[in-house]
């Protein structure tokens, strides 16, 4: 019985391959939630009519998802490809697609760094793609060298500004009607939201320093969150703090609480955005920033980090310089 259940859902995601005209294509929670939003905007798209594919990603991120679909009572109809079909029946068909010139109508992606979703942009006729956190203020660079007649981008930032492509702002609207936004306050809790920056800075523990300084000085409750792909350091579980662990997203565990933290500290997370887009009134936001991007490792963090604090500026969302 198992077995002729995987048998029909790998014939059925062949044939969307071979002759859907509409297709998504999605590899994280984030992407997941901007792909429900975008729909709900957009009624020509009709999520339970598009097939939604669950590209190649952790473990971990794909359980977030069928989550999600879960928490919100979606049924839509999600393919996760690890677990029904060989990257090679995806790579054949979309040879095959290319050889006979088949486009697809309409795509919706969510990475456009990922060179499987790349692939399905270049061979789609309309193209949607969703923002995917902070990596989207590198975005112009992406589209660099790609036909982008007929190009829809789907954001949470004011300041991604494209020419020759149309910018949607996401509003989380679908969230916020769903759920009841305004939140009282919870005095005796702090929540720090890690995005697992400190592995890619040249002083690691500068972060953990400012948490145990933290710490130190307050009476309320102090709450550490994990990065979903974060290994939690020794230093970390040393300091006197409480880490709270989710396996599901940061927007979705304050929307289904009661109360919000007193205050909710970031460190260059998309989280920032999102959750200011979602609770509006929302005055305890504050993002842990560095006066000087030569602490980062990597060159596109410096720029990426430039713009994210050109963002929080004019979203005024309180900054932290260190």
């Amino acid at each position: 019985m198992v077995i002729f259940k995987i048998m029909i859902v790998f014939f059925k995601l062949i044939y969307y391959l071979l002759f859907k005209g509409k297709i998504a294509l999605i590899n994280s929670p984030l992407q997941f939630i901007n792909f429900i939003e975008f729909c709900n905007i957009n009624k020509k798209y009709n999520p339970r009519k598009i097939p939604i594919l669950v590209g190649y990603t952790v473990d971990a991120e794909v359980q977030r998802i069928k989550k999600i679909n879960k928490i919100l009572k979606l049924n839509y109809n999600l393919f996760y490809l690890e677990e029904n079909i060989n990257i090679y029946f995806i790579h054949f068909i979309l040879k095959l697609r290319k050889l006979l010139v088949i486009k697809y109508d309409n795509c919706i992606i969510g990475d456009l760094k990922y060179y499987l979703h790349r692939e399905y942009f270049k061979l789609s006729k309309k193209k949607n793609v969703l923002d995917d956190g902070t990596s989207s203020f590198g975005i112009k660079k992406l589209f660099k060298n790609i036909l982008v007649t007929n190009t829809i981008f789907f954001t949470i930032f004011d300041n991604i500004k494209l020419k020759k492509i149309k910018v949607i702002k996401n509003n989380y609207l679908f969230l916020k009607k769903k759920y009841n936004v305004k939140k009282k306050i919870s005095n005796d809790e702090i929540h720090f939201i890690s995005s697992k920056l400190h592995e890619n800075i040249k002083n690691s523990d500068l972060i953990f320093k400012f948490i145990e300084k933290l710490a130190k000085s307050t009476k309320k409750k102090v709450f550490y969150i994990p990065h979903p792909k974060e290994k939690l350091k020794p230093s970390i579980r040393k300091l006197q703090i409480r880490i709270l662990k989710l396996d599901i997203p940061i927007e979705l565990y304050y929307l289904n609480k009661h109360r919000l933290p007193s205050k909710i500290i970031l460190n260059y997370s998309t989280s920032c955005f999102t959750l200011n887009k979602i609770f509006k009134n929302y005055k305890g936001l504050e993002n842990f920033s560095f006066k000087n991007n030569s602490i980062f490792k990597i060159d596109e963090h410096k720029s990426s980090f430039r713009n994210f604090d050109k963002e929080l500026k004019k979203l005024k969302i309180k900054i932290q310089t260190f």
